[in-house]
């Protein structure tokens, strides 16, 4: 049996070793292996909810991941990027408010029996931190033996009024209320009649010409100047308008009744907030007109800060920091009188005359920013009255750019579409490209109701009728005609010139004392207010502090509470420009007389220039004279005078001094004399 397996082995080799080449071929290919399998491409999942940011400000970092669903395999694709990363809270931490602790009490004041004293923020709030505290002054009830000094008199030739106000000897019992209160009308045996018995009205609304006005807020204040005084004249002007004369103040240099409408609806454009704020910043301080040498200092104080504080411009802040914006601004004017006051000799209102001659001498800031508080900074030296329309529209920048609109375009439609509703006035800017864009059609076919927000700023006019100009309130030329009837009765100072209340503080006692500290007291009130106190915003954007907070004013293109948001519209890349810190303190005065010079310096660090950035523009050093009062000279030896300085008298004979300012003279031994006067030496006491 197992002989026969052998056999049949050994038959299937020789049977296969005998098999022709093409059929072993054959039996190859039929076991040739199957193809390889598809290839697989990798599969992944949906993205995971970000991560919470590393950091809660100042740039964090927050991940998402997606896990694989399916492994690549023969050949198939590599699975995508598994995990992504991304800046996250760009913004600048929150800065909370400092302040210091309150100063000490100042000096009980012996007729208001009372006594005040204040704190200082010492580091605004800023990026949305903690603000600081509503209790930065305090004032409280004191006793004093001090008796209230009694007021001060008039001159001689004046005549002094019940409410202390002092006039001409003249001026009184004219038939005027030169006094203010009739006082020098009173037991007069015969009025002289200035005006020849005729009768002439004040000048229609004249008093607005007299208040003071606040630079940082761009408001009006109370009054500072009395435009209803004379001075013993008749001069008149005549209103065509009204179709008789009014009486000229004294105060005023001329008036003349002109009315002037402009009823173009003129529209400016700007590609930014920061761009609209320092247009109305450089505007108004290029009204600022230079009184005398000291109110140079406030005028240049004003410069930074000037309409920081208004309305207007927070609203339009606080709008950019929403979203990457263009603003336009609307305005149509009308003038119906101009003004110029006289250069000196003004006429101060009863209450700031009061309020000026209880001015301490000594300086005290709290008394005099109660001051400027009350009146304001400035009071206007000339300009015009009558009637403002103003509204500032904020659009978004990305709407804007969908709609096709040119800004030339954009401008148009918005004059196009305000004429149309006060006046039914219809021309070729308002057709169809204004209506039939696509940001119109998204509102009812008006680029005026495609602003994200607008803001008004309507002066004259009582706020009732000042409201129906609202674009949003529809077409009525009605509601137009009856704004202007009202500016009538109640205009407003729509362009002006403006000088620093500080010029005022003259003809009351200590005048020359009293200016200096005023001016003084400006130049701190609006340092209060200076953006070198405030953190640099990012992206290049302009820091201004409103109230006691500092708040970023955006770059075109940029947006957020730090500016952080966005990229700049001017391409400077990384590119950091300079910002000047505070001015530190001024350094001793080189003379103790006679004009010297002191110096203070600033740095360009807040923030420095980074990555070519251009660095601050200006000087670094400031120089100014001080000390500028004359040197008293010592009395020579030989001369003595009761102070030791000039003028000096000479020792009489029989005395001498060897020293220079001595206050009295040395006399010779008794029997001895000099002979002669101005005697130096003792040795020259000789017997007489």
């Amino acid at each position: 049996m197992r002989c026969m397996f052998r056999l049949l082995v050994l038959a299937a080799v020789v049977a296969v070793l005998t098999v022709p080449s093409d059929g072993w071929r054959r039996r190859r290919r039929r076991r040739a292996p199957p193809p390889p399998p598809p290839p697989v491409h990798c599969q992944v999942g949906g993205w995971s909810p970000w991560s919470t940011c590393s950091r809660s400000c100042q740039g964090g970092t927050q991940a998402r991941t997606r896990a694989i669903t399916r492994h690549p395999a023969h050949g198939g694709s590599a699975c995508p990027i598994l995990r992504q990363s991304r800046a996250c809270n760009l913004q600048t931490c929150p800065i909370d408010c400092i302040v210091g602790t309150f100063g000490n009490w100042t000096h009980c004041d012996p007729c208001e029996r009372k006594e005040e004293r204040d704190r200082l923020v010492l580091r605004p709030t800023q990026f949305k931190g903690h603000g600081c505290p509503a209790d930065l002054h305090e004032t409280r009830p004191c006793v004093t033996n001090e008796p209230c000094p009694p007021k001060d008199s008039c001159r001689e030739n004046e005549f002094t009024c019940q409410n202390m106000r002092c006039i001409p000897q003249l001026q009184t019992c004219n038939g005027d209320n030169d006094c203010g209160d009739y006082s020098d009308e009173r037991q007069c045996d015969r009025i002289f009649d200035v005006c020849d018995g005729q009768d002439f009205d004040a000048i229609p609304n004249i008093e607005f010409a007299g208040s003071g006005y606040n630079i940082l807020s761009g408001e009006v204040a109370g009054k500072v100047l009395e435009n209803r005084l004379y001075g013993g004249t008749c001069n008149t002007v005549y209103s065509g308008d009204h179709g008789k004369s009014f009486r000229l103040p004294e105060n005023l240099q001329n008036y003349r009744f002109q009315v002037l409408a402009d009823n173009s609806f003129a529209t400016t454009a700007y590609n930014s907030a920061e761009e609209y704020y320092r247009e109305t910043r450089s505007n108004s301080q290029r009204n600022v007109k230079v009184g005398g040498s000291g109110s140079f200092f406030v005028i240049k104080a004003s410069g930074g800060v000037s309409h920081s504080q208004s309305r207007m411009t927070h609203e339009v802040i606080e709008s950019a920091q929403k979203i990457d914006s263009k603003y336009f601004k609307v305005i149509n004017t009308v003038e119906l009188a101009q003004f110029k006051m006289r250069r000196s000799d003004l006429n101060p209102s009863d209450i700031f005359l009061r309020r000026m001659k209880d001015l301490p001498v000594y300086y005290n800031y709290l008394d005099y920013s109660f001051l400027i508080e009350d009146f304001g900074t400035h009071y206007f030296s000339s300009g015009s009255l009558g009637g403002q329309y103003e509204y500032v529209y904020r659009y978004s920048r990305a709407d804007l750019s969908h709609s096709g609109l040119t800004e030339e375009e954009q401008k148009s439609c918005l004059s196009a579409e305000a004429k149309a509703s006060f006046f039914s006035f219809s021309g070729s800017s308002s057709g169809s490209r204004c209506k039939e864009n696509a940001l119109s059609q998204r509102n009812s076919g008006s680029f005026t109701l495609s602003a994200s927000e607008s803001f008004s700023h309507v002066k004259g006019g009582s706020s009732e009728s000042a409201g129906q100009l609202a674009f949003a309130n529809g077409p009525n030329p009605q509601k137009y005609e009856a704004w202007i009837q009202d500016v009538k009765r109640n205009p407003a100072i729509i362009s002006y010139e403006i000088t620093p209340i500080s010029e005022l503080l003259v003809d009351i006692p200590y005048a020359d004392i009293k200016r200096r500290n005023m001016e003084k007291a400006l130049v701190e009130y609006l340092h209060f207010y200076h953006s070198c106190k405030c953190n640099s915003c990012q992206n290049n954007g302009q820091a201004i502090m409103i109230g006691t907070e500092c708040v970023c004013v955006c770059k075109a293109g940029t947006y957020g509470i730090s500016c952080e948001l966005g990229t700049q519209v001017d391409n400077v890349g990384t590119a950091v420009h300079g910002n000047w810190a505070c001015w530190g303190s001024w350094a001793p005065c080189s003379k103790s007389c006679g004009s010297g010079q002191r110096v203070r310096r600033r740095t360009c660090t807040n923030p420095p220039p980074r990555n070519n950035g251009q660095t601050c523009p200006g000087q670094d050093s400031e120089t100014e004279t001080c000390n500028s009062r004359p040197c008293l000279t010592q009395c020579q030896p030989g001369y003595y005078s009761r102070t030791g300085y000039a003028p000096c008298r000479a020792c009489p004979p029989g005395a001498f001094q060897t020293l220079p300012g001595q206050k009295t003279c040395l006399d010779c031994p008794r029997g001895k004399t000099t002979g002669r006067s101005a005697t130096v030496l003792f040795e020259h006491c000789v017997e007489g």
